[in-house]
């Protein structure tokens, strides 16, 4: 019986390996759900941070982003070092912000966000199609679904990434990430399409009549992976290496060799391939203007700025590791000059990468992952030298490739040590979730620093002491808050710091002239200007200013002329001198000034006002009432122009509307005894005496004397009865 029982037993045929399962709609929905949300509470914080740093001149001040139409403007960029330069596709994505919600910090935030979803849940999808192939070990492909969910969450929570989600203007690199990933993803699909169909395999669908015979799978998904890489080119040129990274991962996961990856798919790698024409066409129409100090014309030697990378690598390495010190500016960074001072750091680099080389031959998927995190950073940090020597934002893609290898290391680890896949694949979700969910909070904290742009400076400058750019930023935002004193030794500080940074000495004579030492003030900017900087047409305006307010009114010309020169878009340098042409009755020069000045910075109110108090001075109050509007569409809560508008409408007897805008200066400005005085004057016309009475006081309270006219006519008209006197205010 016994041996009956052992002959039929060993004639039950062992059973196949169990294939990797097809994941269904739960596996793929659920996780990206999670993703998402998940991400959404992370960054919960971040939706009102201001614009901060570049995004001035990426969005407020960017007149590319102002309309959608005529289409082809969209293909332009600003110019003169600005982020948006040659990257069209992350402007067209400002200039739709724009359309829709304006200047509201919160819907930027928004599209941030959900862009870097879109690369996480594009992150997930190619890390479970890759897990999946048939070249890899049996463990991976059955856990390829969570696998890929651990990888997706783990890079997206990872604080590391706060500068290019919180920082709007460097959604540049976000979107980048998403085309790169997108082409990653339609290169595994066309692949697979190609494939043909193993024993047993399901039959595939028949054809649908309406798509033409030649439009196949593999087709299709060629197209969508060079219209990705196309998209990429023309948002950052990061994406340079795209089309090598595509080309080896074809060849490691998809071909059998190079000869049958040619003979499938040789028209896919030509057209990704033909996208750096894109890159090149982007870059001579629109670029090279981003930086002359950028590039092999740089001060810094391509050798030099190779040394310094290698340390710059392990810093990020390091921070990937133990994110707690994050810092949004690192131009403290010090320069190396010699081999023999980063010996070490390049000996460490140099044995990276000549694993990942070797890996590519010895263990191909493990190589692949080293091939990406250096081939992605080998445009910023390689030999082209660039002015900021590290940025964390460069970290945001190299970081998938670094997370992949630690979790699939993870994962075989586990699987060595356990009999059991289901137990290996709980024990990896024990170990990932909760070092997601500190990632996650810690980027929470983070965002924390960047509430406003003088928190972000001060946590930079306490993290980086040595870091001049730093303490001048800390220091304009403390001149903005009229802590002057403050802004005062933090200037100081940066020249002591870097005795040659211009801009330091630009910011020291922006405190002086705020302390009215207009003398002290030209001295600084002469000391700026006599250093060789980009600002230059900064350090001109501003020396422009002090000099007018000296009455050095043709020295201060000169040097309006010279800015606006070296900078023919300096809009500040356009609305100063159409100020001062005006005080010098030079009218119409100061028209033309202020039409240039809006021209170039149309979201600034200021340049409306200037040119409607000119407006209002020339007797054409009706056309003054128009700038005065299109200033509060911009500010509503601009005090002054509802003030100098309520007097146009003065002018123009609206009285009601005049009365309205005077209470509105109020609201807005509850100390302008100005507009008591006058809003007294206009009760006082409209019959209603008390009221007029109850402004007066006010304006005694406020430390001004009303219209000595307008107090006779109100005790008048307090003690008898109400006229309807043609009293006007006075036009200020």
């Amino acid at each position: 019986m016994s041996a009956g029982k052992r002959v039929r037993q060993s004639a039950v045929p062992a059973s196949p390996p169990r294939p990797a399962t097809v994941p269904s709609r739960a596996t793929t929905w659920i996780p990206a759900a999670l993703i998402a949300v998940a991400c959404a509470l992370a960054y919960a914080n971040s939706f009102h941070v201001p614009f901060i740093c570049d995004d001035a001149g990426g969005i407020v001040e960017n007149p590319t982003i102002r309309k959608l139409w005529p289409p082809m403007s969209l293909l332009h960029t600003p110019r003169w070092g600005n982020t948006l330069e040659a990257r069209p596709i992350a402007n067209f994505t400002l200039a739709l912000n724009y359309a829709a919600n304006g200047l509201n910090v919160t819907g930027y935030h928004v599209v941030n966000l959900i862009i870097h979803v879109l690369v996480t849940l594009a992150l997930f999808g190619f890390a479970r199609r890759t897990l999946r192939r048939p070249c890899l070990p049996p463990g991976l492909k059955a856990d390829a679904a969570p696998l890929a969910f651990v990888i997706a969450l783990v890079w997206a929570l990872h604080p590391l990434h706060t500068q290019v989600v919180t920082y709007i203007v460097q959604r540049v690199e976000s979107l980048m990430a998403l085309f790169y990933l997108l082409t990653l993803y339609g290169v595994a699909r066309a692949g697979e399409a190609d494939a043909l169909p193993s024993p047993g395999s399901p039959p595939r669908m028949p054809r649908r009549a309406l798509v033409p015979s030649w439009v196949t799978p593999s087709v299709l998904w060629s197209t969508i992976a060079c219209c990705a890489c196309t998209l990429g080119m023309a948002t950052k040129e990061v994406m340079l290496s795209a089309p090598v990274v595509a080309l080896a991962y074809d060849r490691i996961f998809l071909a059998g060799s190079w000869r049958e990856l040619l003979r499938r798919r040789w028209g896919l790698h030509l057209g990704l391939v033909a996208t750096w024409g894109i890159l090149a066409a982007v870059q001579l129409t629109q670029g090279g203007m981003r930086n002359p100090n950028t590039g092999f014309g740089s001060a810094t030697s391509p050798w030099q700025y190779l040394l310094t990378q290698s340390g710059v690598i392990l810093h990020y390495l390091k921070q990937a590791f133990w994110p707690l010190a994050l810092s949004f500016d690192y131009r403290d960074w010090p320069l190396a000059q010699r081999l023999a001072d980063v010996w070490p750091s390049m000996l460490a680099v140099t044995a990276l990468l000549t694993v990942s080389l070797i890996g590519l031959r010895r263990a191909p998927a493990m190589g692949f992952l080293g091939l990406c995190f250096f081939a992605i950073l080998a445009p910023t940090s390689s030999l082209m030298p660039i002015d900021d020597l590290a940025q964390e934002r460069r970290m945001y893609l190299p970081m998938a490739a670094l997370v992949a290898a630690l979790v699939v290391a993870l994962h075989q680890l586990l699987a060595a040590r356990v009999r059991h896949a289901a137990t290996t694949r709980y024990r990896l979700l024990a170990i990932a979730l909760p070092l997601a969910l500190a990632l996650g909070v810690a980027t929470f904290q983070r965002n924390r620093d960047y509430r406003t742009e003088l928190s972000l400076w001060m946590d930079t400058l306490q993290k980086r002491p040595n870091n001049a750019q730093a303490a001048v930023t800390a220091g304009a935002a403390l001149l903005d808050l009229g802590r002057i004193d403050e802004a005062l030794a933090l200037c100081q500080r940066a020249i002591r710091i870097k005795p040659d940074y211009a801009m330091a000495y630009n910011n020291l004579g922006l405190v002086r002239y705020r302390q009215t030492n207009y003398e002290a003030a030209v001295a600084a900017y002469d000391q700026g200007l006599a250093i060789p900087d980009l600002g230059r047409h900064t350090l001109l305006g501003n020396r422009a200013n002090a000099r007018a307010a000296l009455g050095q009114v043709d020295l201060a010309l000169e040097d309006y002329a010279a800015a606006i020169a070296a900078m023919p878009m300096y809009a500040g340098a356009y609305r100063n001198r159409a100020r001062l042409l005006a005080h010098l009755g030079r009218h119409d020069d100061a028209m033309r000034d202020f039409a240039n000045a809006i021209r170039y910075a149309p979201e600034r109110p200021d340049a409306y006002v200037d040119r409607g108090n000119l407006l209002a001075s020339l007797d054409r109050p009706a056309e003054a009432v128009e700038d005065f509007s299109r200033a509060l569409r911009l500010a509503p809560a601009y005090a002054d122009a509802y003030y100098n508008r309520a007097n146009c409408f003065a002018q123009l007897q609206d009285y009601d509307q005049a009365l309205q805008d005077y209470s509105q200066a109020i609201r807005h400005q509850p100390g302008k005894a100005e507009a008591f005085n006058n809003r007294a004057s206009v009760y006082l016309i409209l019959g209603d005496a008390p009221r007029a009475r109850q402004d007066i006081d006010a304006c005694r309270q406020l430390g001004l004397e009303p219209n000595s006219n307008l107090v006779s006519m109100v005790n008048q008209a307090l003690a008898s009865p109400p006229s309807r006197a043609p009293l006007l205010p006075d036009p200020h």
